[in-house]
């Protein structure tokens, strides 16, 4: 029986003041283990706060960085070019940063403002299926 290690325990890195107020003695504790980024939050901003990018070095260079995607919208039904330049975006994200696991969200998000909604399952076809099989595997090529 081989034994599992442990799970490492982290926070998903917001960019709030709110969030560094709150998490900031956590991280001077050195009780956060390993972080989350929501990487393609940040390319809309012209620069993240210094803070910020200092935590997401730290944690990269310590092989404890775990990205995820939102927006790449991996079903939905016509590629766009909105998803290629996200592809390209996030193979750039991936050389300036050491991410140990990326996820994305599995499903729509390009029909709207979906922050403000619940977001709905995706219905099991053969056709939802085969599509989301070959947007994960664009993302796994982005990143080899």
């Amino acid at each position: 029986m081989t034994q599992s290690l442990p799970p490492r325990c982290g926070l998903s890195l917001m960019l709030e003041e709110d969030f560094l107020r709150a998490s900031l003695p956590l991280f001077e504790a050195g009780v956060v283990e390993v972080l989350e980024w929501s990487f393609d939050v940040g390319w809309s901003l012209p620069q993240l706060p210094r803070w910020a990018d200092e935590l997401l070095k730290h944690y990269s260079q310590a092989d404890a960085l775990l990205g995820h995607g939102v927006t790449f919208s991996a079903l939905s039904g016509e590629w766009s070019l909105r998803q290629q330049a996200w592809l390209t975006r996030f193979t750039q994200e991936l050389r300036e940063r050491n991410y140990v696991h990326v996820s994305e969200h599995f499903g729509f998000a390009s029909a709207g403002d979906f922050h403000r909604s619940t977001p709905l399952p995706v219905p099991l076809t053969e056709n939802s299926l085969r599509l989301g099989q070959q947007r994960l595997q664009a993302l796994r090529d982005a990143g080899a």
